[in-house]
Parts: structure tokens; C-alpha cells; sequence
């Protein structure tokens, strides 16, 4: 039985899927979610082949350029076009996923979309290059209707393959007229299936009642040990009711131990988890930030606060402060109070994004001058989020930024902002652990001290 290719073209097969490089996955592209990158190369190629072969080597030979953006030359592309043997006028497994630039801005939501016959209209053009920046002519070898058929008797490798603009938005983009094969044109290359990869895990860290906990147990332990340095008894030092030390009976105490570590056992968690997360990356010259996940608003509350942040970031100063979405001021609802790093770097001035974007409507971010959570009016808790912003010309560095992973929390939920590597440097600030560990230190001392006084 046969069974036709345009009907293959149509089964999802996700496990015909690839993952996708990191730098190239999408802002609100979530974990798990499938999708297409497109480029026109920056060389200029002949037409004159028949076999398909050729136009693929040339596009994989385009995407190996030194200059391509991080991780384009990491896969393999096929050209979309046709020749008289072999049709990939739709290069895709599945044609419901949606497709993007290697700059990772969203071409159309679904591929079957972008051959629309004569009513096409593409959200942005594919004239992207694989270093992201612009072709160098105007037209590419594609032989292909507008509805997404080969071009018969305009193939690629005929006297006059088929034409299009990769500048363009509307059906022109694919089948614009035919040109002699004589000339030298632009390709088009279309990525395997993409799975974005999952989030990574946040650093773990402990709640405030297990470092409470932790401290309390640690007292009680300082205080047996040096009660039973001077006596029989296995006691611990506790504040009675008139404001003096007094002790428990060994019965007491084990009584008191047992309750606190199972006070601990169930206290003490790892909020490795995180519900969203921010992750800045060096894309060329550019720096870009993407949020992607879920946020709920349960355990903080809004604060009143009238705010219009734009997409920006501040790594210290008054505190840490990063916005994604619009470059334009846009009402945005303030919560607080959130906990987590005062600083993820050193720079105290804010840095505006050249461009941004964000669904639905507005900013996300923190504002750690005020401990505050930052997401669009009307924003619904345990909504999924998506945003992203790019600095222009700038580096990890020049933003002031430290590589590393910062984890703020509230409630039960968290936000994760990762850094790469190529941060700048920076005094360091202390993390929640170390700032544990200096606490039980000065408990140690504190009840050592104590014991100074009362003995001898």
C-alpha cells in the first residue's frame, strides 16, 4: 500500500526530534515544546544542480561559517526548494510546529502556515543569515510554488528555477517569478525538529524555619556538651521563666532532642524546583534574556506601588533589578516582599534593552530595592509566563553582570535567574549558606562565652 509523502509530512513524530541547542530556543518557547529555525545563507550558490545533495552541502557548508550564532553549526539543515527527483518545498516532520529565525524570532506559528498560496502572510521575514545578520542579495534559488508544491518545469537545476524574496512577508517570500540559471543566488535551510531541553535546577536552599531549627538544635547540642563537661547529668542550658539559665533531667533533654529533630526532619526541604526561570545569553554581539515557566502569586502581596518599568537590568547597586519585556515604560503591579540575592553583579547603574517583548501584556521581573516581584496588570497567579529582552551590542560583562545562578523565593515558589559564563567580576556577596554557617559560628562562640562566665 502507498502511502504519500504530504501525508507522512503530517504525523507528529516527536521522537524524530532533536535538542534544541540552548542559545537557540525561543523566548516562550516552554520545556518539552517542539519548533523549526529557518536561515537564508550568506553565500551565493548556482542552480544548475539536479541532485539535492548539493544545495543541502552547500546550506550545512553556509552553517558552518565562523561567524554563525552559537549553535547553528551544531546541526544538520536541509534547503527548502525541489528538483525534478526530490521535493522539500516543505523540508518538515511535522508541519503544525511553529518555525522561527535563528535569531529566534517567530516566522509562523505553524509551517503548514507559511504556504498559504497567494493570501501568505509570514509573521517576520526569513532574510536571516546564520550569523543573524541580513543576505547579501535579494532573491533565493527555490523552485517551489506559493502553496508549497514543487514549481514544475522551474525546478532547481532547469534553464529558470523558481524565485523568491527573503525580505519579503507575503507569498512573494517563496515564488516571486523565475530567474536564469546562469546567476548566482541565495539559498533557504530549514533545521531538523527542535525539543526545547528542560529547565535546569535550581540551586537548593534552606527555608527560614529549617535555619531556625538548625540553629535551635545547634544550641541545644552546644549547651549538653558543655553541661556535661562539668557535671553527671545530661542536661541543656534553656531560659526559665525568671530570666535565668537553668537545666532539664537527662529524660527532658532526650524528650526536647527528639522533638526538635523531628521538628527538622520535617522543616528541612530543598526547594530545588524552580517555578520560572530567567537565563541570559551571549548571542553574537548581543546579549539576550528569555523567562519562561509558571509564576503564582501565592505568599506575596501586591503592594500598591504605581510602576512602568521597561525592559532593563541593574546587577547591584540599590539592589538587583531585572525587567523583561517591552523597551517602552509599561504599567506593571509590584508584590512583595520576595527573598533572594541583593545582587547578582556589580554594576550600579540600570541598562535599558534595545528590544524586548512579553505575553500577556506587560513586564516580569524583580526589583530587589524593594524586594519585589514585577508582572503585568491583570496577571493571573499560576499563569504561565513569557518574556524576553536583548541588549544590543553588549556583553555579559559590560552589563555588569556575574556568571552564576541566583534563586529568589516566596511562598512556595521561586524564580531562577541564570548567568553564564563571562560575567564580570565582583566582590563577592555572601550566600545563604555561608551566611548559615557564620551563624552557627557565632552561636558556638556566643555559648562557649556563656560558659566562660559560669564556670570556675
Amino acid at each position: 500500500m502507498l502511502v504519500s509523502l504530504a501525508s507522512l509530512l503530517l504525523i507528529p513524530t516527536s521522537g524524530l526530534a532533536l535538542d534544541a541547542p540552548a542559545s537557540l530556543v525561543p523566548a516562550g518557547v516552554s520545556p518539552g515544546s517542539q519548533f523549526y529555525l529557518i536561515f537564508t545563507t550568506s553565500g551565493l550558490y548556482q542552480a544548475s544542480s539536479t541532485n539535492m545533495s548539493t544545495y543541502d552541502n552547500s546550506v550545512n557548508a553556509d552553517a558552518q561559517g565562523g561567524s554563525s550564532l552559537p549553535g547553528v553549526s551544531s546541526l544538520t539543515w536541509k534547503t527548502l526548494g525541489a528538483t525534478s527527483a526530490v521535493d522539500q518545498c516543505k523540508p518538515f516532520i511535522d508541519l503544525t510546529k511553529p518555525v522561527y529565525t535563528v535569531t529566534k524570532v517567530l516566522v509562523k506559528s505553524t509551517a503548514a502556515a507559511m504556504f498559504s498560496g497567494g493570501g501568505t502572510s509570514l509573521n517576520s521575514k526569513v532574510g536571516v543569515t546564520p550569523s543573524g545578520g541580513s543576505p547579501p542579495t535579494n532573491t533565493a534559488w527555490i523552485g517551489c510554488s506559493n502553496t508549497g508544491s514543487p514549481l514544475v518545469g522551474n525546478e532547481l537545476g532547469t534553464a529558470n528555477p523558481g524565485i523568491g524574496i527573503p525580505s519579503l512577508t507575503d507569498s512573494f517570500w517563496i515564488s516571486v517569478g523565475t530567474s536564469g540559471v546562469g546567476t548566482a543566488q541565495q539559498l533557504y535551510a530549514v533545521s531538523p525538529l527542535l525539543t526545547a531541553p528542560p529547565l535546569p535546577a535550581a540551586v537548593p536552599t534552606l527555608s527560614a524555619w529549617t535555619q531556625l531549627l538548625l540553629a535551635l538544635m545547634v544550641m541545644t547540642l552546644i549547651g549538653w556538651h558543655f553541661h556535661r563537661e562539668r557535671s553527671n547529668w545530661s542536661v541543656a542550658f534553656l531560659m526559665t521563666e525568671n530570666g535565668r539559665f537553668g537545666a532539664l533531667s537527662s529524660s527532658e533533654f532526650g524528650l526536647l532532642w527528639r522533638t526538635l529533630l523531628a521538628c527538622f526532619m520535617v522543616g528541612c526541604h530543598f526547594e530545588t524546583q524552580a517555578a520560572a526561570t530567567i537565563t541570559f545569553s551571549q548571542v553574537g554581539n548581543d546579549v539576550q534574556a528569555s523567562l519562561t515557566g509558571t509564576l503564582s502569586l501565592a505568599g506575596v502581596t501586591a503592594d500598591g506601588a504605581g510602576i512602568t518599568p521597561n525592559a532593563r537590568v541593574r546587577g547591584g547597586g540599590l539592589g538587583a533589578n531585572v525587567a523583561l519585556g517591552p523597551s517602552a515604560s509599561t504599567a506593571a503591579t509590584s508584590y512583595s516582599l520576595i527573598s533572594g540575592p541583593q545582587a547578582i553583579g556589580c554594576s550600579t547603574n540600570t541598562i535599558d534593552a534595545s528590544s524586548g517583548s512579553a505575553g500577556p501584556n506587560g513586564p516580569f521581573g524583580i526589583n530587589m530595592s524593594g524586594n519585589r516581584l514585577i508582572v503585568p496588570v491583570g496577571f493571573v497567579s499560576g499563569s504561565n509566563v513569557t518574556a524576553s529582552a536583548t541588549w544590543a551590542g553588549a556583553t555579559i560583562s559590560s552589563l555588569g553582570l556575574t556568571s552564576g545562578t541566583y534563586v529568589y523565593t516566596w511562598g512556595v515558589e521561586s524564580l531562577t535567574i541564570i548567568i553564564p559564563s563571562g560575567g564580570a567580576s565582583c566582590v563577592p556577596t555572601l550566600s545563604v549558606w555561608s551566611q548559615l554557617v557564620l551563624a552557627l559560628m557565632a552561636i558556638t562562640l556566643f555559648g562557649w562565652h556563656f560558659h566562660r562566665e559560669r564556670s570556675y
